[in-house]
């Protein structure tokens, strides 16, 4: 980066990082312990949790992409560049989603680190997601006898 660049970049990539962070650190609290908050407090909109959680997913979509975007020369392609904002989104996409074209790829093993930490965010993420859905499956009553009569 070049010039006063820094200025701007550094302090953004910091932001992306501590609102990626506090994705990963509410989610977690949500998947965890949601079922022992759910006694004060209970969830009235599921539409509401529903759109929280998908922005949620490209919010972090959206500043792994920046992090792309601010570090072209990480990664090496001869078609497509990290470097403009649809290249960089695409990859983000592609990585967060294990889709993995292999078209663009990391340099070097720090930009590699990243691509895995985005992956590993992306699956705990659709997890998480997946839980929550999962919980509000209206529960039928068990054949099993030793469930039935403890």
């Amino acid at each position: 980066m070049a010039g006063k660049d820094w200025l701007f970049t550094w302090p953004l990539l910091i932001y992306g990082v501590i609102r990626i962070i506090n994705v990963v650190v509410y989610l977690s609290n949500v998947a965890i312990f949601d079922a022992y908050r759910a006694i004060r407090h209970r969830v009235y909109s599921y539409r509401r949790l529903v759109i929280c959680l998908l922005h949620n997913y490209f919010e972090v979509i959206f500043w792994f992409a920046v992090f792309y975007r601010m570090s072209p020369s990480w990664f090496t392609n001869e078609y497509i560049c990290t470097n403009s904002l649809t290249g960089s989104l695409y990859y983000s996409v592609i990585t967060i989603s294990t889709l993995g074209y292999g078209d663009i790829i990391p340099k070097n093993n720090f930009a590699a680190l990243i691509c895995i930490l985005e992956t590993l965010v992306g699956i705990f993420l659709a997890l998480v997601i997946f839980s929550i859905f999962v919980s509000w499956i209206p529960k039928s009553g068990t054949k099993d006898f030793k469930e039935r009569n403890p």
